[in-house]
């Protein structure tokens, strides 16, 4: 199902296909839903900002789709290429070696180990702050120095995808649809022999490039094109091959999900 909406009692139960939204989107559908309900249930209005009003009221690009567009680059601008995949430490995804771990599991659907990790908010933060990283960059870097103390061996770098919402970058801020893409931030094991707050200012000023509009807009330039030449075919088999051949989902060492 694309959309379904289920209840039972006084709770509610919305999903959505990811292909139609994402975690920003769908925040801004429930806003509206909780706006409804207790101007309904207080019998009082409340500030409509950002909210889809059933008088017809829409904001400027609430329905655009970012794949609609193609985003003007600054001249002379160099994208980031994706690092290439024989050059990334992967982690051992057999089903024994996952079993030895009590907080890992496989997805059996994607084949894909998933590891849960709780980390106490405060001390995050302050390691943090103590040490210059932003929290995505703090985290990969955690997870690189944890990487290479279970594989000493490695001389490979860990990549992390990390999504980022472009909707800021291409001046789709409105937008209900999905606006998100990935970053890929690497951590080579030469740089970890470094003080924390050394590699956390490098990390910092990376993620800045990854994250910068040119940057964000040359990737999605990139997925556009791939699809504007995919709707050539028109058969759904050779669509499909293509795709196939041209546009596989790049996860590098893990995917940083949160």
């Amino acid at each position: 199902r694309m959309f379904s909406i289920s209840y039972i009692e006084n709770k509610i139960w919305i999903s959505y296909f990811h292909g139609l939204t994402d975690g920003v989107g769908r925040n801004r559908v429930y806003d509206t839903l909780m706006y409804y309900y207790f101007t309904f249930k207080n019998g009082k209005e409340y500030d409509s900002t950002g909210i889809w009003l059933n008088d017809g009221t829409m904001r400027e690009g609430m329905f655009d789709d970012l794949g609609d567009h193609v985003y003007e680059v600054t001249p002379g601008f160099v994208p980031r290429p994706t690092p290439k995949d024989e050059d990334i430490f992967h982690m051992p995804e057999t089903e024994e070696v996952d079993k030895s771990h009590k907080d890992a599991f496989v997805d059996e659907g994607t084949k894909m180990t998933r590891y849960h990790i709780n980390i106490r908010s405060a001390e995050f933060m302050a390691f943090c702050k103590q040490n210059g990283h932003s929290p995505a960059s703090a985290f990969q870097a955690i997870m690189a120095r944890v990487l290479q103390e279970m594989y000493p061996s490695n001389t490979k770098q860990f990549t992390a995808a990390l999504p980022v919402n472009c909707r800021t970058a291409v001046g789709l801020e409105n937008t209900h649809r999905n606006g998100w893409t990935f970053a890929y931030q690497s951590v080579f094991p030469e740089q970890l022999k470094q003080e924390e707050a050394e590699l956390g200012a490098q990390l910092r000023a990376d993620l800045k490039a990854l994250i910068s509009p040119d940057q964000l807009k040359s990737t999605l330039n990139t997925y556009n094109a791939i699809t504007a030449e995919a709707e050539k075919y028109s058969d759904f088999r050779d669509r499909l091959s293509f795709y196939a051949k041209n546009y596989t989902t790049f996860m590098g060492t893990y995917v940083f999900s949160y």
